[in-house]
């Protein structure tokens, strides 16, 4: 799964403990950690896709560029 946390930092750092706290998340990885000037995804919720593990890979690899892409996929349909 991958998962984009936006918002105040304070917000957003505890919420990133709340989930690595959980048990039922294992093998947490931060990706990314860096500051926005606007938020990419508000009036979003939860979403589930499919994704192209070569995609996954890039994007785990740190291509931003590649994040931003799908995401906007997710947003057209």
């Amino acid at each position: 799964f991958l998962q984009v946390l936006e918002g105040p930092e304070e917000a957003v750092r505890g919420t990133l403990a709340r989930i690595l706290r959980d048990t039922r998340h294992v093998d947490v990885e931060v990706i990314a950690d860096v500051e926005i000037r606007q938020p990419g995804y508000r009036g979003w919720d939860m979403h589930f896709s499919h994704i192209d593990e070569s995609v996954v890979d890039r994007i785990v690899a740190g291509d931003l560029g590649e994040l931003n892409r799908v995401t906007q996929d997710l947003q057209t349909g």
